[in-house]
């Protein structure tokens, strides 16, 4: 445990160092995630509430707050914060840690948690996914980006956009194999939507996973 949260503090220090760069790398919402989006539309009631889970510089909260969402978003990084509170004044943000959500239970409709899942090691994805749950709604939708592999493994790899004085940043990321997160999720959500996916000119296998809380899936 003491080895995973010193790599934790590593992950906040990697985006605290590079959140310049990031931010402008990711100006805008990640347009190869746009099926899921439409989909999650779909599912969300008009008006209802989303939780941007790792919102960063808050490109994700400006579109669903667009869209006529009631948004808060959350991340460990304060620099990302500020600008998010820029940017999207009808947002609320939080500093928080998706380990341990301090928000009341069923208060959303929606979960967005694109490409922050990623940063949670194996040991902690369970106990992740059962905080995500706890805030969803009765059939409430999530969205889940995350980076794959043909072995789930724990690396320390660059992140598309993350650089410091045009260097680079590498930090620890959670590689999944297809079946062994599909199972994980199905412990505790109702699948929707699985598309593995490689995007345009990208380094890694990508899967975007929609799911829906449900009372029937295994605990």
């Amino acid at each position: 445990m003491k080895r995973e949260q010193g790599e934790y503090e590593a992950i906040r220090d990697a985006y605290r160092r590079g959140h310049a760069s990031y931010s402008s790398r990711w100006a805008e919402p990640h347009p190869f995630l746009e099926p899921e989006r439409a989909l999650m539309r779909s599912l969300l009631p008009i008006g209802g509430t989303v939780l941007d889970v790792g919102c960063g510089p808050g490109s994700e909260s400006a579109y669903l707050v667009n869209a006529g969402y009631s948004v808060v978003g959350i991340d460990t990084c304060e620099d990302f914060l500020v600008e998010a509170r820029q940017r999207v004044p009808k947002a609320k943000f939080l500093r928080m840690d998706m380990r341990s959500l301090e928000l009341a239970p069923s208060s959303f409709d929606g979960v967005w948690v694109g490409f922050s899942f990623l940063h949670i090691h194996r040991s902690d994805s369970e106990m992740v996914l059962r905080e995500l749950k706890h805030v969803l709604a009765p059939r409430g939708v999530m969205l889940l980006a995350l980076h794959t592999a043909a072995e789930t493994r724990w690396v320390n790899t660059p992140i598309v956009g993350l650089a410091q004085d045009d260097s680079a940043i590498s930090t620890y990321v959670q590689e999944w194999n297809l079946d062994d997160i599909k199972e994980l999720v199905a412990r505790h959500f109702t699948v929707e939507s699985f598309r593995p996916f490689t995007r345009p000119s990208g380094i890694y296998p990508l899967l975007a996973i929609v799911c829906r809380r449900s009372e029937d899936a295994r605990e």
